[in-house]
């Protein structure tokens, strides 16, 4: 069965998006009467049982799928999470940071694999793409924000004063933005450096999973993050 379509937004469409953006935030203010509030999460901790993952500085070599769950506790609600190197983490952490009713945005991911996505778990029939975010990035993004729970973008090329912009609409709508690109301060950070192919056995050759090299780190260590 082939996966739904996500939603494509043309960049002609740039301010209807905006218009819809307010008027979604405006009927779930409504119904609710209050904004999501963050909520304190405590992050995985390295014992003898889970030697995998490491303390603060440590390298892993994790499936993308395994990596997602690991840090899932630590994206927090107005949670920034940037995540290079590969695009199947990237959709792995966007999956599990997707609130089970909130709608996506896929925005400045124009050669993103929306295929790759539905495997990961990213259900497309709740989810929007904005290839080009036009000349005014953060007026979109922004907007992107106040409508969306979960934003999922590839560089954007803000400053870091437009960046704090968008850390505070985080913080007040309770949204979530995973990022492909660098993003100074982000709260979750995942560098992949290489990946393996894992085969079923010695001399077999058949591919059984992709393992991720990576060092995951985490904004105030490995004590967990307070809102």
């Amino acid at each position: 069965m082939a996966p739904a379509q996500a939603t494509l937004v043309k960049p002609s469409a740039q301010a209807s998006v905006l218009v819809k953006a307010r008027r979604l935030l405006e009927t779930a203010e409504s119904k609710t009467g209050v904004t999501p509030v963050a909520k304190r999460v405590e992050c995985p901790r390295n014992t003898r049982r889970d030697a995998a993952w490491p303390a603060p500085g440590g390298r892993v070599l994790l499936s993308p799928g395994e990596l997602a769950r690991r840090i899932a506790p630590q994206l927090a609600p107005g949670t920034v999470a940037e995540v290079t190197g590969s695009l199947s983490a990237l959709w792995e952490v966007a999956a599990v940071a997707l609130g089970p009713e909130d709608w996506a945005a896929i925005a400045a991911l124009p050669k993103a694999g929306l295929l790759a996505a539905a495997e990961a778990g990213l259900p497309l029939s709740r989810a929007v793409v904005v290839p080009d975010l036009g000349p005014e990035p953060l007026r979109v993004v922004a907007g992107l924000v106040d409508a969306y729970g979960l934003v999922v973008a590839g560089p954007l090329g803000l400053s870091a004063g437009d960046r704090r912009r968008v850390e505070a609409r985080l913080r007040f709508t309770g949204g979530r933005l995973v990022t492909a690109g660098r993003w100074a301060g982000a709260g979750v950070v995942v560098q992949v450096d290489r990946t393996r192919v894992a085969a079923l056995g010695e001399n077999q050759g058949l591919a059984r999973d992709l393992l991720l090299e990576c060092e995951p780190r985490f904004k105030g260590g490995f004590e967990g993050r307070r809102s």
